[in-house]
């Protein structure tokens, strides 16, 4: 079916310049996927593309994800994730935190975690940028406590974003404006 499959005990890395269907990539190091063209799963809806320790992941002129298909990846704890894409953006994982080192998209980056939604180490720097954003973590989007441990984000002057964690939402505009169309959490603060 043309689509990527890959497993070693090492470090993944895999560099196309045409679009890239990934089936299932996996090792217990780290992985490294960058296109040229759009990077999409080809796993089923509940299945991990991609399952390693770090992962980044890179689509330069095209979608990372589709909208019908997320890029569902399994990373091990305390792993980062980096996600950019010439497009939009659709990442999701299916057990634990994700652990954003940095995200961006010119576009839409819609990024569902199955825990936590969390910087990889307390900053000031963006860790996701896009004209517009969904978030959407089980537990956090955040972490509360000082200013520094809050997710870093930031949008188009024409952008917005929209979050939702049942536990509490914990993020940093870095820009003078940032929309907020809605930030909803069930039984935690919004900060």
């Amino acid at each position: 079916n043309g689509a990527i499959t890959a497993s070693a005990t090492d470090s993944i890395y895999l560099g196309s310049e045409a679009d890239v269907r990934v089936a299932s990539i996996s090792t217990p190091a780290d992985v490294r996927l960058k296109t040229a063209g759009a990077l999409r799963s080809a796993a089923g809806a509940s299945q991990a593309a991609v399952q390693s320790r770090n992962v980044t992941l890179e689509a330069g002129s095209g979608d990372l994800g589709e909208n019908a298909l997320d890029m569902i990846v399994q990373v091990a704890n305390n792993a980062a994730v980096t996600a950019r894409a010439g497009g939009n953006l659709f990442l999701s994982s299916l057990v634990g935190d994700l652990r954003i080192e940095q995200i961006y998209s010119p576009g839409l980056a819609r990024i569902r975690s199955a825990g936590a939604l969390v910087e990889v180490s307390p900053d000031l720097r963006r860790d996701i940028q896009a004209r517009y954003l969904q978030l959407f973590a089980t537990t956090t989007i955040g972490s509360g406590g000082s200013e520094l441990d809050r997710l870093d984000i930031a949008t188009s002057l024409d952008g917005w974003a929209e979050l939702e964690a049942a536990q509490g939402i914990y993020v940093l505009g870095l820009d003078d404006t940032l929309d907020v169309r809605s930030a909803r959490s069930t039984s935690g603060d919004v900060a």
